[in-house]
């Protein structure tokens, strides 16, 4: 027997797979994103969407026929060792979690305790972000050192 659901009803399973409990986060979280959305950024704010890294690491998550549902990551801390890294030197966007007003869960796919990942399905609106670090986009593996692990972003 084949059981037929909505196309909301299926966005509400997937969504599950990337949703962990809802959480009240800081007043400030950072998005990282690659330098080439810097200006649709800037001029719209952050949209959900299907980013490359959500994509690769969903993965191991999801089933064959699954897709991923567009949100938005961010990090629930504003120290440099637990923002999440793409491998690549990123622009980092400062999220005023006050001024976006969206509700914010916990990133399933990475133990919160360890990682402070959260996730939104909202859009972040652009009066609530700003841009804090101007990556180049580069590789991290080979060109760029960060620095100390438990200094905080200015």
């Amino acid at each position: 027997m084949k059981i037929l659901i909505t196309e909301e009803q299926y966005r509400i399973l997937i969504e599950q797979k990337v949703k962990g409990g809802e959480i009240t986060p800081g007043k400030y979280v950072i998005h990282s994103s690659n330098p080439l959305n810097r200006d649709s950024i800037s001029k719209n704010g952050i949209k959900t969407s299907l980013g490359e890294c959500y994509l690769i690491y969903a993965d191991s998550n999801y089933e064959e026929d699954d897709e991923c549902v567009p949100a938005v990551f961010a990090t629930n801390s504003l120290k440099k060792k637990d923002l999440f890294d793409s491998t690549y030197d990123d622009d980092l966007w400062v999220i005023d979690t006050e001024i976006a007003n969206v509700k914010w869960f916990k990133d399933a796919h990475f133990k919160y305790d360890t990682y402070p990942h959260i996730v939104t399905f909202e859009d972040i609106p652009v009066e609530s972000v700003r841009l804090v670090y101007k990556g180049t986009g580069r590789s991290l593996l080979d060109t760029v050192y960060l620095g100390d692990d438990e200094v905080s972003i200015n």
